[in-house]
């Protein structure tokens, strides 16, 4: 894992973290639209967002949402 802080507090929070919930993997987010897209379309992929219908958000044609409780969240 490349580091993209060197705040010693953050990456001790990280190393505690990632004890007590052994994730696959850590990925740090830049904001790079790449990285985005296709962390979106993983979501997509797992069902954890949904793809919302373009023709009824014209205005917001790459929303998803997010599923929480009864609630759709737009994302």
């Amino acid at each position: 894992m490349t580091n993209l802080t060197n705040n010693k507090a953050v990456l001790s929070w990280i190393d505690e973290m990632t004890a007590i919930t052994k994730p696959d993997k850590i990925v740090w987010i830049t904001g790079e639209e790449e990285q985005l897209g296709a962390l979106r379309e993983q979501a997509v992929k797992e069902g954890i967002l949904i793809k919302l219908n373009p023709d009824k958000l014209p205005h917001r044609p790459r929303r998803r949402g997010a599923r929480g409780g009864p609630h759709v969240h737009l994302l």
